[in-house]
C-alpha cells in the first residue's frame, strides 16, 4: 500500500536526523547517565524472561550488551543505514544478534515470531502510534512482553518549554522586531515536531491493541530551562533521578516507560 506523501516525508526527515546522530549513538550515548537510567528500568522489567528480543530502533546497539549478558538473542531494526553499520560491526562475531533495516510500522517478520519487544526512543518520531502498535501486536507471541520508553508530554521540561513558547518567546520576538533584528529562534531551526505521549492515554492505547499493562516507571528528570545548557542539564537530571520514584513527582520526569503483556 502506497503511503501518503506527508508520511513519507516525515519518515525521510526522521531518517536524516538519525543518520546525523549515528556517531553520537555509537560512541557516547550508552555512557550517558540518562540512557543508563532508562536501560536499568528496562532490564528490571525483563527480569525472569528469556528468549528472543526484537529491538525496535536499535540504533548503534547500545542496549544489546545488557540483553546478551542475560542470554537473550536479539533482532535489531532501525531505519538508519548508518546506525546499522555501527551495530553490525560491533556484533559481527555474535551469532545470536541480527540486524535489518525496516520501518516499525512495516515489520518484515512473521506473525507471533518474537518472544519480546523493546522499543526505546522511537514512538516520538511517529506521527501516529497505531500502525506501529498493530505491527508489534502482530509479531509478538501471546504472553510476550512489550516494553516502551517514550518522552512524556506532561514532563516539567516539556510543560516549561510550552509555557515559555506562549509567553517569553512571543515577547522576545516582539522586542527583536522593534529593534529591527532578525526574528529567529533556536527552536525554529530544528523544525521537527516530536509526537510525545500522555502516559494515561498511552496505557489506554495499549489496552485497545490487546495489551495488559504490567508496570510503569518514569526516568530522566530534565528541567526547563536547563535543557538549553546540555552538560549542566545532564548533571542535574542525574542528581534528580531519585525523584522519578516519588509518587507525586514522578510524572514530571521526561521519559515514560511501561511494560505490557500481549493477551
Amino acid at each position: 500500500m502506497q503511503q501518503p506523501t506527508q508520511l513519507v516525508d516525515e519518515k525521510r526527515q526522521a531518517c536524516e536526523i538519525f543518520e546525523q546522530w549515528a556517531d553520537h549513538y555509537a560512541t557516547e550515548r550508552e555512557r550517558t547517565p540518562y540512557f543508563k537510567s532508562q536501560l536499568a528500568i528496562v532490564i528490571s522489567m525483563l527480569a525472569g524472561k528469556s528468549g528472543q528480543i526484537l529491538d525496535l530502533g536499535c540504533a548503534a546497539g547500545g542496549e544489546i550488551p545488557e540483553f546478551r549478558a542475560r542470554d537473550f538473542s536479539v533482532v535489531g531494526i532501525d531505519i538508519s543505514s548508518h546506525m546499522l553499520r555501527f551495530a553490525r560491526r560491533r556484533f559481527a562475531n555474535d551469532q545470536r544478534v541480527h540486524f535489518c533495516r525496516a520501518d516499525v510500522d512495516q515489520l518484515p517478520f512473521s506473525n507471533q515470531s518474537m518472544d519480546h519487544v523493546v522499543c526505546l526512543g522511537v514512538f516520538e518520531f511517529l506521527p501516529d502510534y497505531n500502525a506501529a502498535m498493530l505491527e508489534i501486536q502482530r509479531v509478538l507471541r501471546p504472553g510476550g512482553l512489550a516494553i516502551f520508553a517514550v518522552p512524556s508530554r506532561i514532563s516539567q521540561c516539556e510543560l516549561g518549554e510550552r509555557l515559555a513558547s506562549l509567553t517569553v518567546v512571543p515577547l522576545w520576538r516582539t522586542v527583536k522586531r522593534l529593534a529591527r533584528r532578525a526574528a529567529t529562534t533556536t527552536q525554529g531551526a530544528t523544525g521537527f515536531h516530536r509526537n510525545l505521549c500522555v502516559p494515561w492515554r498511552f496505557r489506554k492505547l495499549l489496552r485497545h491493541h490487546g495489551f495488559e499493562t504490567l508496570e510503569d516507571r518514569y526516568s530522566n528528570f530534565f528541567i526547563f530551562p536547563l535543557n538549553r545548557f546540555p552538560p549542566l542539564d545532564v548533571r542535574v537530571a542525574s542528581a534528580l533521578e531519585p525523584l522519578c520514584s516519588v509518587p507525586l513527582l514522578r510524572c514530571l520526569a521526561s521519559v515514560y516507560l511501561v511494560s505490557a503483556r500481549k493477551q
